[in-house]
């Protein structure tokens, strides 16, 4: 259990404790020394454990559980965690795609709990790009065990985690580990619970110059983005404050990939912890005044309206409930890390934009649950199981988040002076 400890010159600054203290656990330790000394004989380290020299004890817990490998020491740029899945396929499609100086400039590992699945995804991969020469090192590792947590954060400069449902790992420990090992983090997380459990080590890691960067995937990164991009614009031609945000997106359709379906069943099966939680629409931070303003709230998100400017009819989008509450955060975060925030009284709402007022409202009441949806696209044909990809690749990149296959950002501001 983490706890609030205080640092000289730190007061008040919560440090978190939970992976060190996990390392320190009585069957960690001895699990260390049993495959270090006796091979992973257990009853060989029982009757011969108390024989070991002072120095070899010392030398074991300074390799074990010591001093952390300097980052110009460390042999990888960075390490995918988790990408035997279909986002783990666009991972390594867009590294190899994008990334130049792979093998040279750039090094990276694959780490995961079944390395011959990490093999085959890479190989699928890689028979795309025939040219490539760069082949990255692939071992095991497993979140759940603390220990290779450990052996991770040291083999880079950055860990991407793509495994979820991430509320169901021990991704946070990941997280406390990056701080404290010197090694940024990178997610694909779509789940609000994990990202709100992550908020308060966001002053440990701004004081470690750590950073840590959820939440980067279609979901919340690509609005925020667009958000980001539209506040930036509306600088360059006025001087005055963003006041109302509303992000619309069309699309021709799609279907969630199973690893999607899958943490959002993992949600639905926890909702009765994270009910507060989910309900909130500041839950990650950017509060305005007491939280309670009615264009706050997510009753907004599923309103149906007219909107003559693009004559068509608003409704609900899926994802809202979770890319308002990023847009919240990020609008806080550039007032706290110094930089000029959206709005200080910025308003963000996010809808589907549909051609008809009776197509908003049919599937304003389709909304439906996780399970039924996966029950929906199996007779439909287009349910995909965990890690089977859901279309090709090259359609992929233009998919926003899960659902549509094609779409549009469209923003409309209001501005206070």
């Amino acid at each position: 259990m983490s706890i609030q400890i205080r640092v000289p010159g730190d007061e008040g600054l919560y440090i978190p404790n939970e992976f060190l203290d996990s390392l320190m656990q009585p069957d960690v330790i001895k699990n260390a020394l049993c495959k270090h000394f006796f091979e992973g004989n257990r009853d060989l380290m029982e009757k011969y454990w108390q024989t070991l020299k002072e120095r070899e004890l010392r030398e074991f817990f300074r390799l074990y559980f010591g001093k952390t490998v300097e980052r110009e020491e460390r042999p990888f740029t960075f390490v995918v965690y988790g990408a035997s899945g279909y986002t783990g396929s666009l991972v390594l499609e867009y590294i190899y795609r994008h990334v130049r100086g792979l093998g040279s400039e750039v090094t990276f590992a694959l780490a995961g709990r079944t390395p011959s699945k990490l093999s085959d995804r890479l190989d699928e991969v890689l028979a795309k790009f025939p040219d490539a020469t760069y082949r990255p090192e692939i071992f095991k590792a497993d979140i759940a065990n603390s220990m290779d947590i450990r052996k991770i954060v040291q083999k880079c400069l950055c860990v991407l985690n793509v495994a979820g449902p991430f509320i169901k790992t021990n991704a946070h420990l990941l997280v406390e580990a990056c701080i404290d090992f010197d090694c940024d983090y990178v997610d694909v997380n779509g789940e609000v619970p994990f990202t709100h459990k992550l908020v308060p080590l966001h002053d440990w890691a701004k004081k470690k110059n750590v950073i840590i960067c959820p939440n980067s995937a279609g979901a919340g990164g690509l609005p925020d983005l667009a958000a980001f991009f539209t506040a930036e614009e509306l600088k360059k031609v006025t001087d005055a404050e963003l006041k109302t945000l509303k992000c619309f997106i069309t699309s021709n359709g799609g279907a969630p990939s199973g690893g999607t379906l899958a943490t959002r069943a993992a949600m639905t099966a926890e909702m009765g912890k994270f009910v507060k939680i989910m309900g909130d629409p500041f839950a990650l931070g950017g509060t305005v005044g007491d939280g309670k303003r009615p264009e706050d709230s997510d009753k907004v998100l599923a309103k149906v309206e007219y909107y003559p400017e693009f004559e068509g009819w608003s409704g609900p989008f899926t994802y809202a409930f979770y890319d308002t509450r990023l847009i919240r955060r990020s609008n806080w975060l550039m007032a706290d890390l110094g930089e000029d925030p959206y709005g200080r009284h910025l308003s963000y709402s996010e809808h589907l934009l549909f051609p008809t007022e009776a197509v908003a409202k049919e599937i304003t009441s389709a909304n439906t649950s996780s399970k039924k949806e996966e029950e929906k696209l199996k007779k439909e044909g287009k349910l995909f199981k965990v890690r089977r990809r859901r279309t090709s690749l090259a359609l992929a990149w233009t998919m926003f988040p899960e659902y549509p296959s094609s779409a549009i950002f469209v923003f409309v501001s209001s501005l206070t002076s």
